[in-house]
């Protein structure tokens, strides 16, 4: 999924509360060149990042909707 500037305002993990609002749980971050699987409900969401995660397709699609 790759996030929005718009959704993400440079939120973290933790105050976007993407868990309890699509299901998903985010498991990595690839940001420019690299990947990070250190993600914790205070790391950043920075406009053009992709999230990588777990959860249902249901899951994923509001997910979707979420960060649009």
């Amino acid at each position: 999924m790759k996030s929005t500037s718009n959704r993400s305002k440079r939120e973290t993990i933790g105050e976007a509360r993407i868990r309890s609002q699509t299901g998903v749980t985010v498991l990595g971050i690839r940001r420019d060149e690299s990947i990070s699987s250190e993600v914790e409900s205070e790391t950043r969401i920075e406009p053009n990042d992709v999230l990588v995660g777990v959860g249902s397709n249901e899951s994923h699609d509001e997910l979707r909707s979420f960060l649009s």
